[in-house]
């Protein structure tokens, strides 16, 4: 199994309504299927511990959290309620949108405009503020963000910002212009990683795409397998 003995905490892990099983959900049951035990965060409780209990179904471990990723106190109570629980964070899946329809400017309601970017941008930004702590402690871990490819969408746009944030990030683990110094590990290492593990940048059937960002330690040749 490929996550043996991995902790990953999912964001967005449970269910919205429809007809087949969305992304966060799915790749929730996959981290657990390939071994890894998972933190299950979504503000639904019960959409949560609905996915808890499949994972349970087949043998695998998880627990939840209720968070609400707007708010940043909920975020920091996420990496801390991991590594409490499971002593460390290896991965972190950012799996939350939403949507209100295609809009003109002019015709675009500020208050749910700031509501998206609240939710699909600011939320991402907060996750990974927190957790990153924990992961240069580790001298590992990967983040994944997720978001839509549809940036010709008003509603949409945070996506743009999310890959803003995934240049950011890379650039901090990665060696670029405003690297941390104690965490430059080289650019193209970093893409490297990704391509070798296409979980992290692969666009997904249903429109969208993971985002990577990964730690490592400065010292080795090869990023660590998560």
């Amino acid at each position: 199994m490929r996550l043996e003995n991995k902790v990953a905490i999912v964001v967005g892990a449970g269910q919205t309504p429809g007809e087949t099983m969305g992304n966060g959900r799915a790749t929730a049951i996959r981290f657990a299927q390939e071994g890894a035990t998972v933190l299950l965060v979504d503000r639904n409780r019960e959409a949560a511990e609905e996915t808890g209990r499949m994972i349970a179904a087949e043998g695998g471990t998880a627990s939840v959290l209720a968070a609400d990723i707007t708010v940043e106190a909920d975020c920091k109570a996420i990496a801390d309620t991991c590594v409490k629980h499971y002593g460390r964070i290896d991965i972190l899946h950012n799996n939350v949108g939403r949507s209100e329809g295609d809009r003109g400017t002019t015709e675009m309601d500020a208050e749910v405009w700031d509501q998206l970017f609240a939710m699909n941008l600011k939320g991402m930004f907060m996750t990974c503020k927190h957790v990153l702590p924990v992961m240069r402690a580790q001298r590992s871990g990967v983040i994944l963000n997720v978001s839509s490819i549809a940036f010709d969408r008003l509603d949409l746009r945070p996506a743009r910002g999310v890959a803003a944030l995934r240049r950011d990030l890379q650039d901090e683990q990665g060696g670029g212009e405003h690297a941390d110094p104690p965490h430059r590990a080289g650019e193209r290492r970093v893409r490297r990683a990704l391509q070798r593990h296409p979980a992290g940048a692969d666009r997904h059937a249903d429109g969208h795409r993971a985002a990577g960002a990964r730690t490592q330690p400065r010292a080795r040749r090869h990023p660590a397998r998560a």
